[in-house]
């Protein structure tokens, strides 16, 4: 599995309004897979950012960051 993404961390509430829209730009790229090795790549999509779509994606990260730790013993972490 190769984690080739980049989410913007939320610090601090002003710190949280200036990543906004990174991480919604961050979650929409994941979903409809227009980063290539880390790159964005501009694609027209009709696919707008809904917080239901943070919760899948940031879900599934941390689930797989927990099975690759734990079962597989790669020291992701």
């Amino acid at each position: 599995m190769v984690l080739d993404y980049w989410i913007p961390l939320f610090i601090c509430p002003e710190h949280g309004q200036r990543a906004e829209q990174l991480v919604e730009e961050a979650i929409l790229a994941i979903i409809t897979g227009t980063v290539q090795l880390g790159k964005p790549v501009k694609v027209k999509t009709s696919v707008k950012f809904q917080p239901n779509l943070a919760v899948a994606v940031l879900s599934t990260l941390v689930n797989n960051a927990v099975v690759i730790e734990f079962f597989f013993k790669k020291n992701f972490f």
